[in-house]
């Protein structure tokens, strides 16, 4: 797997054709930029599922800061926060994730 001469998916081992082997190479080696990465999460968890950047709670409305993994989104405000941990993250480890 480490050569690229086969590929794994479940349980199941194939062999990879040449072509396969070149494409699993250029994917390998393609460099990724965590910034775009956290920008493109940011914009759907922010941007789409939580709309409204206050928490409401009764008649009170309480603002709360927006982070991703260790990056800050938009202005902290120091209160309430709502915090997202990905893989790609520093903190997470496999013992919280849930299988």
């Amino acid at each position: 797997m480490s050569q690229n001469y086969v590929s794994r998916t479940g349980d199941t081992y194939t062999f990879l054709t040449d072509d396969e082997q070149d494409i699993a190479r250029e994917i390998k080696n393609t460099p990724v930029d965590s910034a775009v990465i956290t920008k493109a999460i940011s914009d759907i968890i922010f941007g789409k599922l939580f709309v409204s950047k206050k928490f409401k709670y009764g008649k009170y409305d309480f603002p709360y800061d927006q982070r991703i993994d260790e990056a800050v989104i938009g202005q902290l405000t120091g209160s309430v926060a709502l915090h997202f941990i990905t893989v790609a993250s520093e903190i997470y480890s496999t013992d919280d994730s849930i299988s």
